[in-house]
């Protein structure tokens, strides 16, 4: 059995969603592509079709299709912060059955079946719950014989460990 504590302070929250919307979803390359589509578009209609009107307005609304997404993120971040900083500090136990987690007024059961994916950060395990939520380990508050416990437990339920090295 491993016990780690979770105090959901304003750094984790932020981390995870930074984690979780800017390199597990693919949500930026849609922002990307749709911005160099629109760019390729406008600059065929200003060279070729000489329409440089419609061209530059396409043109500049892809520009501002890049830059609002950061704004969109850090908008997105700071909501996430307002609703989940107030939090009461948890209490993670993994066993070999299930993970619980602990508050001073309730206790949740996850079997591990529950665990779509495991990603590993260098601070930071993300066991997902759904495709939105995750248990979080703040890997900085385990010890290595800990740390190396709950690599095997996870590699014992779970078939991968995703690592990603510079986040």
């Amino acid at each position: 059995m491993i016990k780690t504590e979770f105090s959901y302070e304003e750094e984790e929250i932020k981390d995870f969603f930074r984690f979780h919307l800017l390199t597990k979803e693919k949500v930026r390359f849609i922002y990307y592509i749709t911005s160099s589509i629109i760019a390729l578009i406008g600059f065929i209609l200003v060279f070729y079709f000489e329409k440089a009107i419609l061209g530059f307005i396409l043109i500049i609304l892809a520009i501002i299709l890049v830059l609002i997404f950061p704004l969109q993120v850090n908008r997105v971040l700071k909501k996430q912060v307002r609703s989940r900083y107030k939090r009461p500090k948890e209490v993670i136990v993994f066993s070999d059955e299930n993970i619980v987690q602990h508050t001073e007024t309730i206790q949740i059961k996850y079997s591990w079946e529950k665990i779509i994916e495991v990603c590993e950060t260098k601070k930071y395990f993300y066991l997902y719950i759904s495709s939105h939520s995750a248990i979080i380990v703040n890997k900085t508050k385990l010890d290595d014989g800990d740390y190396h416990k709950l690599v095997a437990l996870i590699k014992k339920h779970i078939d991968k460990i995703t690592y990603y090295k510079n986040k």
